[in-house]
């Protein structure tokens, strides 16, 4: 029985060899040769019938013989062709046979490698031959042989030499997108061949010539300032925005409301398929700022910067879930591994990628100063520094990006919209109420309901006032949303900015039913809770520190009013008094601790990951700097967010998240007060299709200004 199953088993395994030897471009078979050599010339055709005979030693024949013809000129003018065709038989032949050789002869392997060094180099010089005189006979054969030349130096050069010709011949003409798409086959199959470095700088100078002749420049009109250009500083909506420009990350994401997320391959070359771990390649063709390649290695960087204690914003991210990705002995690729399985496992994988070197010297922390305020980037532009430009903020072409060719917009210059003036292409995230302004002067608004950041307040949980649950709900059901919506956003339109319902998007799948958690503003409530606030004989005060825009101002001066006039008239003497602070010192005091209640912007607490770091229980999550700006610490709701992270069904995961969307309702940890479109407007002269409010300059290299 088992003599019978192994000759099944034999069987078999010539089958499939046989089958994958006649496939097209398979090399042919020994015993065909004769046939195929009937009008070869006369040496060749004679060293086809002796192979053919078999014997002892063929391998060594098939080398000695071969080499003697090619070197004899008379043998014929095909002498390479002919060549290619008897050793890639006898190659053929050779990995057919797995008999043990004879005592004293060479081993099976090592006749091996001498076939396939001596048919490589066959090959690799009749592509020298065919360059001169067959150009299209020699890209042809490149393809043939291109899986061969991945491991074998000489014929990996020849083919090289090809299409780096085929590139120059392509940029000669001007023909950039040939030129391109030549630079990308070398790229993906022989990335770090000296000769490609070539043809990237051939095309990193034709780009600077075009750009210089042809490029545009964007003006583009800003709410507030642009201080900060690092992903671990950036703290306004239009700082946020315009990391888009200069920094990348592994996978785009895209979703529309309510909808799920979907991502795009963006520097990973494909999306993964995830289950506990999975190997993923970046792309060859990304270069920083600098001029320097993208690697794996900076990669392993940037996740190292994320994880390090001390610096503003850490995540315990990769300590909790995520085991930090693991070259895999390639400059290009690494493999991801989680701890346990995630309900959205590519979630983690959504940040942007920092460089392993700055200013020639190594980046130590993500939140560098100089980093931020003059950052290395992989994006489509840079920053540059215009002394004279005053407010102006310049961004120029990242020329040693040549992912996509040229754009038609080689600069973009960010000012306050009061200074854009006449000449402004696109505004960015101006008061509704200016809306009817912008509309006379050919704006059209681009901006999408349902989209808008859900803005909070943080509540400082070290402060012993604010960490009674009754103080915190008094606070946020004495909030009259929807009025101060009306009076300090919506401009006298109501379609804009909608009230909060919790800690998740308004229109999220992971909200509790709509019966069980209504509109926030309940004065009832309000003065319920105020009512069980303990007394105290002398007053407190507790601040209320908010970013110095007008409108946010006056908004928070009315709920600080608010708030005071209800623990007042419950006879709690609690004053809320409401401080403005430029950005970046509210983003420290947030960081730091140094605030009782801050008005603050979140995103995307829907994703478990996002909410589980959101609420981290770790000391350091907690601490100064730490992802958890709150200090908060909830047994009840560290077992809803375990819950949630240990399952990967929608439905139980759903059910789940919104019995967290509940619990979150009950305790407010922080105070959810409103959702505010961002308003993007584009003038009639620039061409710029599928703006997503949330990711404004995502898609720019297809943007172009038109009369």
């Amino acid at each position: 029985m088992r003599l019978s199953l192994r000759i099944i088993a034999v069987s078999l395994v010539w089958a499939l060899a046989s089958t994958a030897f006649t496939q097209p471009g398979a090399p042919t078979r020994l015993g065909d040769l004769p046939k195929q050599s009937a009008d070869w010339p006369p040496a060749w055709a004679a060293l086809v019938r002796d192979l053919s005979a078999g014997g002892a030693d063929l391998e060594g024949k098939a080398l000695t013989r071969v080499d003697a013809l090619l070197k004899d000129e008379s043998s014929g003018k095909k002498s390479h062709d002919l060549a290619e065709i008897v050793l890639s038989a006898t190659l053929r032949h050779h990995r057919s046979m797995r008999m043990a050789p004879p005592l004293g002869a060479p081993s099976h392997r090592s006749l091996e490698r001498e076939l396939e060094s001596k048919l490589n180099q066959v090959r690799k010089d009749w592509l020298e031959e065919l360059r001169g005189n067959k150009p299209a006979e020699a890209l042809k054969r490149c393809e043939q042989w291109l899986a061969a030349a991945v491991d074998d130096a000489p014929l990996r050069s020849a083919i090289v030499a090809v299409w780096v010709e085929q590139a120059n011949a392509a940029i000669k003409t001007g023909d950039f997108a040939g030129a391109r798409g030549w630079y990308d086959r070398l790229e993906t199959h022989f990335a770090g061949d000296a000769p490609i470095d070539s043809v990237r700088k051939a095309l990193h100078e034709q780009a600077q010539t075009r750009w210089k002749t042809s490029g545009q420049t964007l003006r583009v009109g800003v709410r507030s300032p642009l201080e900060r250009f690092s992903p671990a500083t950036a703290w306004t909506e239009v700082e946020k925005q315009v990391l888009e420009l200069l920094f990348d990350r592994l996978f785009d994401v895209e979703a529309k409301p309510g909808g799920p997320r979907r991502y795009v391959p963006r520097l990973a070359t494909s999306a993964p398929i995830i289950a506990t771990s999975a190997t993923l390649t970046l792309r060859r063709d990304v270069y920083w700022s600098t001029g320097d390649r993208m690697t794996a290695a900076d990669l392993d960087h940037t996740i190292r910067l994320l994880s390090k204690p001390g610096w503003r914003g850490r995540s315990s991210l990769w300590h909790d879930f995520v085991e930090a990705p693991r070259q895999e002995g390639h400059p290009f690729r690494f493999s991801v591994g989680y701890h346990q399985g995630l309900f959205d496992p590519v979630a983690p994988l959504d940040f942007w990628v920092l460089p392993r070197v700055h200013r020639k010297q190594a980046l130590a922390s993500a939140d560098d100063a100089e980093f931020a305020r003059m950052p290395t980037g992989s994006g489509p532009f840079q920053r540059v520094i215009d002394e004279e430009a005053g407010k102006t903020v310049r961004l120029k072409r990242n020329v040693h990006d040549l992912r996509y060719g040229p754009f038609a917009v080689e600069e973009i210059q960010f000012a306050p919209i009061a200074d854009v003036g006449k000449d402004g292409h696109l505004i960015v995230d101006p008061p509704t109420h200016q809306l009817a302004s912008f509309e006379k002067r050919q704006y059209v608004d681009k901006s999408t309901l349902g989209v808008g950041r859900l803005h909070v307040l943080a509540v400082n949980h070290a402060r012993p006032m604010l960490a009674a649950a009754a103080v915190r709900r008094a606070i946020a059901h004495a909030i009259d949303r929807s009025t101060l919506l009306d009076r300090h956003y919506r401009g006298g339109i109501k379609k804009y900015h909608a009230p909060a319902n919790g800690l998740f998007p308004r229109d999220s799948w992971a909200n509790a039913p709509t019966t069980q958690i209504g509109d926030l503003f309940h004065a009832e409530k309000a003065k319920a809770f105020a009512a069980k606030i303990a007394k105290s004989k002398s007053p407190i005060t507790l601040t209320l520190k908010h970013p110095n825009d007008p409108h946010v101002q006056a908004a928070c001066d009315d709920i600080a009013a608010a708030v005071t006039k209800l623990f007042r008239e419950a006879q709690a003497p609690i004053d809320v008094h409401a401080i403005a602070l430029p950005p970046h010192e509210l983003q420290a005091a947030l960081h730091m601790r140094d605030y009782d209640l801050l008005y603050m912007t979140v995103d995307d607490l829907d994703d478990p990951v996002r909410l589980a770091l959101f609420f981290d229980r770790a000391a350091d999550a907690r601490n100064a700097g730490g992802s958890n700006v709150l200090g908060y610490d909830d047994d009840k709701l560290q077992s809803l967010v375990g819950s949630v992270l240990q399952r990967r069904q929608f439905a139980v995961v759903q059910e789940n998240m919104q019995a967290i969307h509940a619990y979150l309702d009950e305790t407010m940890p922080a105070i959810p007060l409103w959702h505010l479109d961002v308003h993007v407007l584009v003038h009639r002269t620039l061409a710029a299709p599928a703006i997503d409010p949330r990711a404004i300059f995502a898609k720019a290299r297809v943007w172009n200004i038109v009369p």
